[in-house]
């Protein structure tokens, strides 16, 4: 349909535009704040469509024709030919400007990206989100986390010495202690079986180090075996005339075993009764203080180019959450220590990148971003905001690698006139620059290669 092609598209734009204009208006406060004269403040590249200068005021801003970024152009005497006789006005001149201020200035724009993230989060912390809470449900027992020592029901209450507040909290301190190639020590809590509501506190290590960086990730922890705790399979719905209802199947009723497996939950549940279809079997179903037992053959049910079995029955599949807030202070603070976090993250992978020890999978353009924010944005405004927090962080680190043509690049030069004591020279600038466009686009082929080849699912 045309509006799924079209919802990556504004979803794109309304998480990027709004981050490149407040990049490029860090620039320009700090510019004006230092005393250079700023041009022209443009959103987007190419033939302008809209200017307009305000007040006194010399700066033209902009609307241009290309909506995929933005620019501040600066008053530079350099690029002024010079007319014999006249002297060149070095007023408000970014080139002649102390070399702090123009390091100050071009930091101004990735610095701005992460305080934007850190108030983004800050608000979202503030505002309290619903979250799983970090109790496991353990795959099968030749799962990798079985084999360790965790079972199904424990709840994790600590990482390394962090306490663990939910499920993303969880997931946030694994992934980072796998990509710094360091193991886990988690704590859990563990229900004994023996003593009813009584728990048992246990440490079991998670040899994370050993993980090979390709395969972590946001589901990472299902190479473990690892997924959200569920409640156990009790029917919550019953289709009229389904498969189920004709054997006499009702709502409330708790399925116990199928063929004499025992049945966890409702995932397993489901996964039995997929992978049975045309099969008659024997379900052993708990309807109050009775044990019952019915046989039922699942229907056979065609998507795409698999078949699944179905015996036309809702399961309680929900997952357990606790609202998680905070204060302001706490909020601020946990904020910049999770745009620090993700920050080192994705320096971290894009140093694994470099050095072939990563996918270049793992590079995504424009496309995975707009499919991100068009499926963040389904579920509301919170998930919209935290991905726009995300893409801000990675927009800091980008700019400042030390790559020509972007802030870094620029960085690297005025770090190299502090210590040198004299400017970069042009020539070796403009070949700088030339080479880093190369590698930029090279870089955005591979992401749109990325995004055609290997596309999010859906």
């Amino acid at each position: 349909m045309l509006s799924d092609a079209v919802q990556p598209i504004w979803a794109f734009a309304l998480v990027l535009g709004p981050l490149i204009v407040l990049h490029e208006l860090g620039h320009f406060c700090v510019a004006r704040w230092c005393g250079v004269r700023v041009l022209r403040f443009s959103i987007g590249f190419g033939k302008p469509i809209w200017s307009r200068r305000f007040g006194k005021s010399e700066t033209e801003w902009v609307i241009s024709m290309i909506p995929l970024g933005g620019y501040v152009k600066m008053y530079d005497a350099k690029l002024i030919a010079p007319i014999e006789g006249q002297e060149i006005d070095l007023k408000g001149d970014f080139s002649s400007a102390n070399v702090w201020k123009r390091i100050a200035i071009i930091l101004a724009g990735p610095a701005s990206n992460f305080l934007v993230a850190i108030l983004l989060l800050a608000g979202i912390l503030m505002h309290g989100t619903q979250q799983p809470l970090a109790k496991l449900r353990i795959g099968s027992t030749q799962s990798l986390a079985y084999q360790v020592g965790l079972r199904s029901g424990d709840k994790v209450l600590e990482i390394n010495g962090e306490v663990v507040s939910a499920w993303d909290d969880m997931l946030a301190h694994l992934l980072q202690a796998g990509l710094n190639h360091q193991d886990a020590s988690v704590k859990i809590s563990r229900a004994n079986p023996d003593r009813l509501g009584s728990t048992s506190v246990i440490e079991i290590p998670l040899h994370l180090s050993q993980m090979p960086v390709q395969e972590l990730g946001a589901n990472f922890l299902s190479a473990w075996g690892i997924d959200y705790f569920r409640p156990p399979a009790k029917i919550i719905n019953v289709v009229a005339g389904g498969v189920a209802s004709r054997a006499g199947l009702l709502a409330g009723d708790q399925i116990v075993e199928i063929d004499g497996r025992a049945i966890k939950d409702s995932l397993e549940l489901i996964e039995i009764v997929g992978a049975s279809a045309n099969k008659n079997m024997q379900f052993q179903v708990r309807r109050g203080d009775q044990m019952l037992t019915f046989t039922m053959t699942p229907m056979e049910v065609k998507e795409k180019e698999t078949s699944h079995g179905r015996i036309q029955v809702e399961p309680d599949s929900h997952v357990e959450t606790k609202e998680v807030a905070y204060g302001l202070f706490d909020a601020l603070v946990k904020g910049s220590a999770q745009t620090w976090d993700s920050s080192v993250m994705t320096l971290s992978m894009l140093g694994k990148i470099a050095t072939g020890r990563a996918s270049l999978r793992n590079i995504s353009g424009p496309i995975s971003i707009g499919n991100y924010a068009a499926q963040a944005a389904k579920f509301g405004i919170v998930s919209f905001l935290g991905l726009m927090a995300l893409i801000s962080i990675s927009l800091g680190v980008m700019n400042l690698l030390p790559i020509p043509l972007l802030d870094g690049g620029h960085l690297l030069y005025y770090s190299l006139e502090v210590f040198t004591g004299k400017p970069i020279s042009e020539r070796f600038v403009e070949i700088a620059q030339r080479g880093g466009l190369v590698v930029l686009l090279c870089l955005m082929m591979l992401a749109f290669f990325n995004d055609i080849v290997y596309p999010l699912p859906h």
